[in-house]
């Protein structure tokens, strides 16, 4: 099983289009809801997690950083998924606690992502993981067929 569908079968909201714009959130959603009282060891781990689930649905072509606070100067640049996790990876300074997340990046899925699900009927108040079974099926065949074919570079 390739790592979307294991993450889509262990937390599928990670894949729903904005499902998150800031690290708090994806913290969250993979179980790390109470940062801030992690010991560093914990909060490492944790790091390297999330990093791995954004490299995952970047390398999927889902998600990608929508702005950089920390680094204005790459708004203007076309990042490939390795070059955006280096600068997540040298953003995110060990010592980050939630409050600073703020200041680093905002996540957002790509137009045509959005697009596409809302053109099979996603709405603000539709269920996700309904909305998966029901009009996408397996999300990475999906995402093949949908995705434009311009290249993903990892």
């Amino acid at each position: 099983m390739t790592e979307l569908k294991l993450l889509n079968k262990t937390n599928s909201y990670l894949t729903c289009p904005d499902a998150f714009e800031f690290l708090p959130e994806v913290l969250s959603m993979v179980g790390h809801s109470n940062f801030n009282n992690y010991s560093q060891n914990e909060k490492l781990v944790a790091r390297d997690e999330v990093i791995n689930v954004i490299r995952i649905l970047a390398e999927s072509g889902i998600l990608s950083v929508y702005k950089w606070y920390a680094r204005p100067e790459l708004n203007a640049v076309k990042l490939s998924v390795k070059d955006m996790l280096i600068n997540i990876d040298e953003v995110w300074f060990k010592e980050a606690n939630e409050a600073d997340f703020y200041g680093m990046m905002m996540f957002g899925s790509p137009d045509w992502y959005k697009e596409k699900t809302k053109d099979l009927g996603l709405t603000v108040t539709t269920d996700w993981k309904t909305f998966l079974k029901e009009k996408i099926g397996d999300l990475e065949k999906w995402i093949e067929k949908n995705r434009p074919k311009e290249s993903f570079d990892s």
